[in-house]
């Protein structure tokens, strides 16, 4: 009895804030085949330090650099990298530790 209380009672406040109390459904996100989700980001090890990858539209440059010496450099910079816009959104990209 107290626990369907104390679940009516937080339907409730969540009722009179304005909380959605059902989840809408969302269409969606529209995404070429290989193409990351706008949050993701892919990195392929080469070997002898290389490393290449794509990251989706909402990755910076810099959030790619710094993801990339993260995975790949052990936390360096890494010595080169190479960071272009690609069609239908995002990033691609290539580099070496």
């Amino acid at each position: 009895m107290k626990m369907t209380i104390t679940a009516l009672g937080a339907l409730a406040v969540l009722t009179g804030c304005a909380a959605p109390t059902t989840t809408a459904q969302r269409p969606p996100v529209q995404v070429t085949p290989g193409q990351p989700q706008p949050n993701e980001l892919t990195i392929d090890t080469m070997g002898g330090g290389n490393f290449r990858g794509r990251a989706g539209s909402a990755w910076t440059r810099e959030e790619v650099q710094a993801q990339a010496a993260s995975m790949e450099c052990g936390g360096k910079r890494p010595r080169a990298i190479d960071i272009q816009p690609v069609s239908g959104g995002g990033l691609g990209f290539s580099g070496r530790c």
